[in-house]
């Protein structure tokens, strides 16, 4: 009763700034259909994309699917969509952790599917996206670890993982998994160095992280043939 009516909440907030959105509701999955236009700042008008939102059945807090029905967005990995329009919008990796605080269709589509859109309008033009973008597949998530949370290698990745996994973390006061030393020369303690890194991976999910884990461990093999 609570899901359904935050959800009833949520469609009225889409609804008033998205009134070309349709919500459907069927025995295999409920959804969102219709026209999302896309302008700049200043109102001026660019684009209509055709779209299908799929919600999830672990509403509000599992991950929307955005798939691009108009067909206006090329079928290319560079243009981050597959051959059947689903569109990657973020690193999932993100999106995970915010759907676990709680996504919201409404903000989910403000902030994920109308950015993501407007850049394919930006990309169009420009032919690049405006700012920085993930590389493609694994490579995007090995470029997250390093830059996100400081696991600069696969070896360093894969430890933490199944550190995690294997429920083998030590405790805040411990030496860090690491294995880093501050200028005085101990060790340094993991709630001064990766807390950060383990609090977010301890929140994406253990079938994310198994993920995780064999891209990593595929990768050291590969790079060692």
């Amino acid at each position: 009763m609570k899901q359904k009516t935050q959800l009833k909440k949520d469609l009225a907030n889409v609804k008033e700034t998205f009134p070309k959105l349709v919500f459907k509701e069927t025995r295999k999955q409920d959804f969102l259909i219709g026209d999302i236009d896309i302008s700049d700042t200043d109102g001026n008008y660019f684009a209509t994309y055709k779209v299908k939102i799929i919600v999830p059945v672990k509403y509000p807090h599992g991950v929307p699917k955005l798939i691009e029905i108009s067909k206006l967005i090329p079928r290319d990995d560079d243009r981050h969509i597959d051959k059947n329009g689903i569109c990657c919008v973020n690193m999932e990796h993100e999106l995970i952790l915010l759907a676990r605080r709680k996504l919201l269709l409404f903000d989910f589509i403000k902030d994920q599917v109308y950015p993501y859109l407007a850049n394919q309008q930006f990309f169009d033009k420009n032919k690049k996206f405006a700012g920085d973008e993930y590389p493609h597949f694994f490579e995007g998530i090995i470029k997250f670890y390093s830059e996100k949370l400081d696991l600069t290698n696969h070896t360093l990745s894969i430890k933490f993982l199944e550190a995690i996994l294997n429920n083998q973390i030590p405790s805040r006061n411990d030496v860090c998994l690491c294995g880093e030393k501050s200028s005085n020369g101990k060790y340094l303690k993991i709630k001064n160095c990766h807390q950060d890194t383990v609090d977010f991976l301890k929140s994406v999910g253990q079938e994310q992280l198994k993920k995780d884990l064999k891209g990593f461990k595929q990768k050291k093999l590969n790079d060692h043939d």
